[in-house]
């Protein structure tokens, strides 16, 4: 669709002949016969109404083996499904303000999968994935105001990055308002506030009882025996700053209220809620032209609610999140090759400071706030269950990648995993190593531009593998796990 789809009025501006503009005096001699004829000019006219619109498409077939689990076991099933997602979405303005609206779907066809006839088949739920106004360069170009249904990423997506974590990729929103200030070209800053009740009900159709999309769930399981209850809201701002171009600065500081909710659905085992704050900052320094560095830090403090249900006494909380990593990388030689080393350190919980723990220690476990997501890869968030509730890690890793052709991307992550604490008993031959995690990603434009600027065609395999460590000590238990990811994307 052409943006904008304006209505053109076409005139004539100056007028061919003398009589139609204002006479000159007559002249004395003849005109030259090859003097230039006055230039007719074409102008448009503008509408007062900018209309745009578009679609996507991203069609995905998964196959898991053998996954780990949140208690220390592996899952020995398998499954693969198809899976598409569509959205449309439509945009009108008037100079600085306007309103966005997205529809979505997703819907998934299982060919190995327990349960696999109860939810996600097609047509499944049409639901509104983005409907947000826009005001924009309010007080002397310095403020723009978003109200509503909206797509947040800050950062490298650590503490803030999916609103919606337990329906998948279906959806990533926030229900939020949020300030833009730019204080200088290079200096600006987001305040935020957002909130998200466990079943979006409102503004979907089909599925009302939010019976197959739970978007809070701590297990991120469906149907009546969910887990359920948990909302949740937060406050916060995000400011970045590049006043020295070679040493970019984040800042961060996010408070956040999770309600308590009930596991498994039941009323009789209700699980404290939490209300903490994240504070923080990233820097991604450019030491040469080929080698750059990014180091991320941030500290949660704050404590769980008092349990009466279960005469459970609040907890204190304490974690941590650091994250160190250096690039070289070239685009001068053949390939664009690059290669990161990294590590990422998420603190744990032992057993007795577990939220809703009988004991009064304090809660140490890394909470990934809004940022339950698979920003490492598929099979590594499987360590959490569903619940996508990164914490208790230390991954250090290699990243090397390149580019053989233009529009076309490889990259190799490997590394080995480990629990910062024991968390779970099976046995005397527990451990803290996780195992050896290698992921492989293969990213290819394969059409840029069908109409216009539009009709970007997109292909990626995706292959992980991890090899399980002593922390997985079970009998039986296989000693490897696998994902496979073919997927294909198009956006109009």
């Amino acid at each position: 669709m052409k943006r904008g789809l304006l209505i053109a009025t076409s005139f004539v501006a100056l007028a061919v002949s003398a009589q139609d503009a204002v006479k000159k005096p007559a002249e004395t001699t003849a005109p030259k016969k090859d003097a230039a004829a006055p230039a007719e000019t074409v102008v448009k006219e503008k509408s007062l109404i900018d209309l745009d619109g578009g679609f996507d498409l991203r069609a995905r077939y998964d196959i898991y083996d053998n996954l780990p689990n949140s208690d220390g076991r592996i899952n020995k099933s398998s499954t693969s499904y198809y899976r598409q997602r569509t959205r449309v979405w439509g945009s009108a303005y008037t100079g600085n303000y306007g309103i966005y609206l997205r529809l979505g779907n997703e819907f998934r066809e299982y060919d190995n999968f327990d349960g696999a006839n109860n939810y996600n088949r097609f047509p499944d739920q049409l639901f509104v994935d983005n409907i947000y106004l826009d005001f924009k360069n309010m007080l002397y170009d310095r403020v723009d105001v978003r109200i509503g249904r909206q797509d947040m990423k800050y950062g490298a997506g650590r503490v803030i990055a999916d609103g919606t974590p337990s329906d998948g990729s279906r959806s990533e929103y926030f229900d939020a308002i949020k300030v833009t200030v730019r204080v200088t070209d290079k200096t600006s800053g987001d305040f935020f506030a957002m909130y998200t009740k466990p079943v979006d009900n409102f503004l979907t159709i089909g599925d009302a009882d939010g019976q197959n999309y739970n978007i809070t769930s701590h297990d991120g399981a469906v149907g009546p025996n969910r887990d359920d209850d948990l909302t949740e809201w937060g406050i916060g701002t995000y400011w970045t700053i590049k006043e020295y171009k070679e040493c970019p600065l984040d800042l961060y500081l996010l408070y956040k209220d999770e309600s308590a909710w009930l596991r498994g659905g039941a009323a009789n085992n209700k699980i404290s809620g939490r209300q903490y704050a994240t504070l923080g900052a990233r820097i991604t320094p450019q030491f040469t032209d080929n080698i750059s560095g990014e180091l991320e830090g941030a500290y949660q403090f704050g404590r769980t609610s008092h349990n009466n249900a279960r005469n459970i006494s609040k907890q204190a909380i304490n974690a941590y999140m650091l994250y160190g990593g250096l690039s070289y990388k070239t685009k001068e030689t053949a390939l664009k090759p690059y290669v990161t080393l990294a590590t990422l350190y998420l603190s744990g919980d032992d057993n007795g400071s577990k939220n809703n723990s009988t004991t009064s220690d304090d809660i140490t476990g890394w909470n990934p706030a809004y940022a339950r997501t698979t920003f490492i890869g598929e099979l590594p968030v499987k360590m959490y269950g569903s619940s996508y509730r990164w914490s208790n890690l230390i991954y250090p890793h290699i990243e090397p990648g390149c580019e053989p052709f233009k529009g076309h991307k490889f990259k190799l992550q490997t590394g080995p995993m480990f629990a910062e604490k024991k968390d779970h008993r099976f046995g005397s031959d527990e451990d803290t190593y996780r195992g050896w995690y290698t992921q492989a990603k293969y990213e290819a434009t394969l059409l840029k531009e069908i109409v216009g600027k539009r009709g970007a065609v997109k292909a990626a395999v995706q292959l992980e593998h991890m090899a399980y460590g002593d922390y997985y000590y079970e009998a039986g238990a296989p000693d490897n796990g696998y994902f496979a990811r073919v997927e294909l994307s198009m956006s109009f």
